[in-house]
């Protein structure tokens, strides 16, 4: 026997929610993939941990340069990360992680072409080898189709934070 028909439909209606955080500079709470999280190495600077898996405490801040520059007008990394952080300029820190979010996205793209889960598309964005529909991305000198739909929403959100740093996608 399974259980009771009671418990089996509570199961059935429970739903599934992304985890949530709160952003250090405006303190709003929102999915954890919208965020970027930053670290801070032994020295106390900070970095980006573009796919989330760093080690360690982290803090979240909305992708935007208003955020940034308020987390470090107001102090808020130390708190956030419950550690001392070393002086951090805002107009640096949002550079780096610009470059960081780039660099992110170049690795996973490249990794995804030599793996198989992602295939180059042509101008006309049909894949050469007739694959699966999944997310077309422009990137580079050409257009990658992500065929590994975990991957595809991983490529997203980066794609989403440049947007949202305001810069542009070539």
């Amino acid at each position: 026997m399974s259980g009771c028909r009671s418990c089996d439909r509570r199961r059935s209606r429970q739903v599934v929610r992304s985890p949530r955080r709160t952003c250090v500079g405006c303190r709003t709470r929102r999915e954890k993939r919208a965020l970027l999280r930053l670290v801070a190495d032994e020295r106390g600077h900070l970095r980006l941990d573009a796919r989330k898996r760093r080690p360690g405490r982290g803090a979240y801040v909305c992708p935007t340069a208003g955020c940034i520059e308020a987390a470090c007008q107001r102090s808020a990394w130390g708190r956030g990360l419950r550690r001392r952080v070393a002086q951090v300029d805002p107009l640096a820190l949002h550079r780096s992680i610009v470059d960081s979010v780039r660099r992110a996205l170049a690795e996973l793209t490249r990794a995804a072409l030599s793996d198989g889960r992602a295939v180059q598309v042509s101008a006309s964005g049909l894949p050469s080898n007739g694959s699966s529909p999944g997310l077309t991305l422009e990137w580079g000198q050409g257009r990658v189709l992500v065929t590994d739909p975990r991957l595809g929403t991983e490529l997203e959100s980066l794609v989403e934070q440049l947007r949202q740093l305001e810069v542009r996608i070539r």
